[in-house]
């Protein structure tokens, strides 16, 4: 049967360990100061460490099945809007006009790579509550509110919308890594104005949640880690020095990578620039899933499952899952490979050689002498 090595555990508790430093201030560069505008785009998703970004990496190879042959997934959209009487109290037509948003993004519809991701609404909650609507940007108010409303498992998508003003931000997600460590956590926090039509111009089409979703799928700020290291783990994604505001076209801050990425969704440029993902990005997403999301069956066919020693039974896919089969039975004299499960002849052994039967002896004979049987 496939496991999760003790190694892997280990990390994954590391990982999931991460998330408690959470403090709800963007851990990212400063935005500009002195344009004029009420927001700047702020993720208060923590950005992971080189280290941590190294050990989802090896998780990661571990993937069951290559991006091109993933089956597309519908996720599950649990919105929950909290309010303050009108404040807040977004509109089932702004909740539909975001799912919308989603679609169209990682549907590669608005000009980037598609992904196997597609969304569904599939239920709608509304708290009113003036503390969780303008603390929900405090950990211990954010906590509340998420173990009293949190719906379905790892693989299911929770949003809280909410004003969060004290912290400034736009918004924050939970990585997928985090999920086994801390599951009533998992989710992304929004801010109200932030929807399609929203309050909060430039960054009121949509664009916050599609990027705190790529956070939630795995993704990485396209300018994690600056001009040097692995940056984002994403080969197609140029390096960039530090977030981008507005839509600075040709805007390059890595000699010898390419313009920077400022289109990308895991910027930080207004919602009228961003507009893609690529397809590293959806490679990415895709075995995050798998490996940390995924409730799929763990084979689809045979050849999913790990023979080990074939000769013990290969493991079958059975209603999906990985059971040993029926051990190799070979005939007289021969013996069973282990790595492929196929018989063969043994090799002859040599006259004078120790022996068992008369197979081993081939046209010799296994005869015992001085208590001792060899081939003679």
């Amino acid at each position: 049967m496939k496991s999760t090595s003790f190694v892997a555990v280990a990390l994954l508790l590391a990982l999931a360990a991460a998330c408690g430093n959470d403090t709800r201030i963007d851990p990212n560069a400063a935005p500009p100061t002195g344009d004029g505008r009420l927001f700047h785009r702020g993720c208060g998703t923590d950005n992971p460490t080189a280290d941590q970004i190294a050990a989802v990496d090896a998780l990661l190879a571990q993937a069951r099945v290559p991006y091109a042959l993933a089956a597309p997934v519908t996720i599950p959209v649990y919105w929950h809007v909290i309010h303050d009487g009108a404040s807040g109290r977004l509109s089932a037509e702004a909740i539909d006009a975001s799912i919308a948003v989603l679609n169209a993004s990682y549907g590669g519809a608005t000009g980037g790579a598609p992904t196997r991701f597609q969304f569904a609404l599939a239920g709608t909650t509304y708290t009113d509550d003036a503390t969780w609507y303008s603390d929900c940007d405090v950990s211990s108010v954010e906590a509340a509110m998420k173990a009293a409303l949190r719906t379905g498992g790892a693989d299911a998508l929770n949003v809280y919308s909410c004003g969060m003003t004290g912290s400034g931000l736009l918004g924050w997600a939970t990585f997928p890594e985090w999920y086994d460590g801390n599951p009533t956590d998992d989710g992304v926090v929004i801010l109200d104005g932030s929807v399609p039509g929203g309050t909060a111009a430039p960054y009121n089409e949509g664009d916050t949640l599609t990027h705190e979703v790529g956070h939630w799928l795995g993704l990485y700020h396209t300018f994690q880690g600056g001009c040097r290291g692995q940056g984002d783990s994403v080969d197609d994604t140029p390096a960039e020095r530090s977030a981008a505001y507005g839509c600075p076209i040709g805007r390059d801050t890595c000699r010898g990578d390419g313009p920077d990425p400022i289109e990308n969704f895991m910027d930080y440029t207004d919602d009228s620039c961003m507009d893609r993902f690529t397809a590293g990005q959806a490679a990415r997403a895709s075995a995050a899933w798998d490996v940390f999301r995924s409730t799929a069956p763990e084979c689809s066919i045979d050849a999913d499952c790990d023979d080990g020693d074939a000769c013990n039974g290969a493991e079958v896919c059975t209603a999906g899952a990985c059971e040993a089969g029926v051990p190799v039975t070979c005939g007289a004299g021969e013996v069973c490979d282990p790595a492929t499960g196929t018989c063969e002849a043994p090799s002859c052994l040599p006259k004078n050689a120790e022996c068992s039967t008369d197979a081993d002896c081939c046209s010799n004979r296994c005869k015992a002498r001085r208590g001792v049987k060899i081939c003679r």
